[in-house]
């Protein structure tokens, strides 16, 4: 057991103990301070190399000359002649192949169209988007397809000739692979770009032709069932040509209720006074930029014939007459001959007509 003085040398040791540390502890932080007092700075140092681009320098631009101002072109008195009197004066984007598939060609030739394709007895609107299915039949043109398109249905071999029309004209074995046999691609139209798939059209009108004059096979006991089960050809309405000669018109069926003539040559003697005879159930009919064809042409054609008639478009071909000097179209002979034409096909009508001379 401890004794007293015994325990109070143990105390006075721990206390002695305490005061070492404390004072050890104070005289180190004192070393910290003093140290970060004298320690030098940081050495900072500063880029050597010079800048690898430097500002260029730009002059200042020169005083433009002074020219004396040129006196501009008297215009005319009075408002500007109408759109429709002056843009016959040169062909539509003159230069332009209108058969190529090029991305301009493609954009003429939809300009061209667009008129007859939104008065078909199926209209459609060009300027629509496609669908997934006109994206899918465009994929068959390029390349052809002929085997996928001959087991299409008849309703979209007819929309496939559509589109070709318009993105790459179809040559005359691709446009029979598009109709098919017994000609059930066409559905009632036929639209021919360029004298390639000219043959088609006429094996169509001589096909046409033979269906019309040959007689209806009697039923009987003997008959083949070849006979009595082939289809008949689609009745023919609707006729497009784009830059081809237009066919005889003794070749052309008299059930044409649409026709379309674009930048087509013909027999414009002939053609004007025989085409109402031939066609008397027309009810729409576009002439537009044809070979020779001017507003006289449209002048001499027998329009009453046609009591079904609800619209025409009558462009005439690009004449160099029609400038005279200073550029000033000769816009009085133009108003002259359209309000003609515009009297003869309006009278004795009932109804109106839709008249377009643009």
């Amino acid at each position: 057991m401890m004794t007293t003085g015994e325990s109070s040398q143990v105390s006075r040791r721990v206390n002695e103990l305490l005061a070492n540390a404390r004072a050890e502890h104070t005289r180190h932080v004192q070393n910290l301070t003093r140290a970060a007092r004298h320690a030098p700075s940081p050495t900072v140092y500063s880029p050597t190399l010079p800048f690898l681009l430097p500002t260029p320098v730009i002059p200042e631009p020169a005083p433009a000359a002074q020219h004396p101002a040129h006196p501009q072109p008297k215009k005319p008195a009075g408002p500007s002649p109408p759109r429709s009197w002056v843009s016959h004066s040169s062909p539509s984007n003159p230069g332009v192949d209108l058969l190529s598939a090029a991305p301009i060609s493609c954009s003429l030739r939809r300009e061209l169209l667009s008129s007859v394709f939104r008065r078909l007895p199926t209209p459609w609107n060009v300027e629509e988007f496609l669908t997934l299915v006109d994206w899918c039949l465009l994929s068959l043109l390029d390349p052809f397809d002929a085997d996928a398109i001959f087991d299409l249905p008849a309703h979209l071999r007819r929309r496939l000739v559509r589109l070709a029309a318009l993105r790459c004209p179809l040559t005359r074995e691709q446009l029979e692979v598009c109709w098919g046999d017994g000609y059930s691609g066409t559905g009632g139209e036929a639209i021919i770009i360029g004298r390639e798939a000219y043959g088609a059209l006429r094996q169509l009108l001589h096909a046409l032709r033979r269906a019309s004059e040959a007689p209806a096979p009697e039923e009987a006991w003997d008959t083949p069932l070849h006979l009595l089960a082939a289809p008949p050809i689609p009745v023919l309405h609707t006729l497009v040509l784009v830059k081809t000669p237009l066919p005889s018109l003794a070749l052309l069926p008299r059930t044409l209720t649409h026709l379309s003539l674009v930048r087509c040559t013909f027999d414009s003697i002939r053609t004007a006074r025989n085409l109402p005879k031939s066609l008397p159930l027309l009810e729409w009919i576009e002439v537009n930029e044809c070979e020779g064809i001017d507003g006289a042409w449209f002048e001499g054609v027998d329009w009453g014939r046609w009591a079904g008639l609800v619209g025409v478009r009558l462009v005439p071909a690009p004449l160099e007459g029609l400038v005279v000097d200073g550029g000033v179209p000769r816009v009085r002979e133009k108003e002259n001959w359209q309000e003609r034409v515009r009297k003869r096909i309006e009278n004795g009508r009932m109804g109106e007509v839709e008249i377009c001379f643009d």
